[in-house]
């Protein structure tokens, strides 16, 4: 399916948006993606028309990073994604992402720990430490051991099935804190070599496409530094409650530390609820149920 196929998609599902202002809008979120890894608007401007048609080959590395916006755009909206292979569908996304920056592999294969010595972490040493000194170790990213990546992966995606299929049965509120868990949990889990703040980005605007009254968004720079503080919060507070030992308990299907995560997760789901809002706002949105 090409990128103008998605976009009849997109115009089909959300029949109340004008067109105009649906594919202004669409344009917006592929610049502000755009925008995170460069600063060239004018070649945007000038490119992303051709390159969305396919009237144009990407053939430099601005081309490529247009490609690539408007990929991680578009993928979550189209409406012939299954949510049973989101699995699949994550590592399709990760691959074509990789692909576009690097030739090593990704989950499950080739997955590479970034953070040194994170599977000696020194439980010992965390539990003579006092709340504000965890929190500052916690400045740096905590993430799941490279040998538990697949397993806690298998499992967060059983969270995302889950969740959508309660979608219609839970008030808006209930659902994005659980958004806002699963977001916080890929972050952590970190199951790709690369691209992992992207492919949440998609994860995220895939699950919003698939609950009625949900719309797209797009975060920019700051909105995506103010959500990884929140996160490192998370952190001191899930570390200092349970000792270290809650990234490898992400591969058991119980939820050791909902209440660390509930706590904090609140300021994720009460922004993305705004950006919701705002969002529903542009588009002219009025009802809550926009999906027929």
């Amino acid at each position: 399916m090409n990128n103008l196929d998605i976009i009849k998609q997109i115009q089909e599902k959300y029949k109340e948006i004008e067109t105009d202002v649906l594919i202004d809008y669409i344009y917006t979120l592929i610049k502000k993606e755009f925008l995170r890894y460069n600063d060239d608007e004018i070649y945007f401007n000038s490119n992303v028309e051709d390159i969305l048609s396919g009237r144009k080959k990407c053939n430099n590395q601005l081309d490529y990073a247009i490609d690539q916006a408007i990929f991680i755009v578009l993928q979550p909206l189209r409406c012939d994604l299954d949510p049973k292979d989101i699995e699949q569908t994550l590592l399709n996304w990760s691959g074509y992402i990789l692909n576009r920056n690097t030739d090593s592999g990704c989950y499950p294969k080739d997955i590479i720990h970034y953070f040194e010595g994170d599977a000696d972490f020194d439980t010992e040493k965390i539990l003579s430490m006092s709340e504000n000194e965890i929190r500052k170790v916690m400045e740096c990213d905590r993430l799941v051991d490279v040998d538990e990546k697949e397993c806690c992966t298998k499992i967060l995606c059983k969270r995302v099935i889950d969740l959508l299929t309660r979608k219609e049965d839970i008030s808006d509120e209930e659902f994005n804190s659980s958004l806002a868990i699963i977001n916080y949990r890929f972050i952590r889990i970190h199951p790709f070599e690369d691209g992992n703040g992207r492919v949440s980005r998609m994860l995220l605007n895939y699950i919003w496409n698939l609950k009625n009254g949900c719309v797209p968004i797009g975060l920019d720079n700051d909105e995506i530094n103010g959500m990884i503080e929140i996160y490192k919060n998370i952190d001191g507070l899930v570390y200092s409650a349970f000792m270290g030992s809650y990234l490898s308990d992400l591969k058991y299907d119980i939820d050791y530390c909902l209440e660390a995560e509930a706590l904090l997760t609140m300021d994720i789901a009460s922004f993305l609820a705004k950006k919701q809002q705002k969002a529903k706002k542009k588009l002219g949105l009025v009802s809550s149920k926009i999906i027929k």
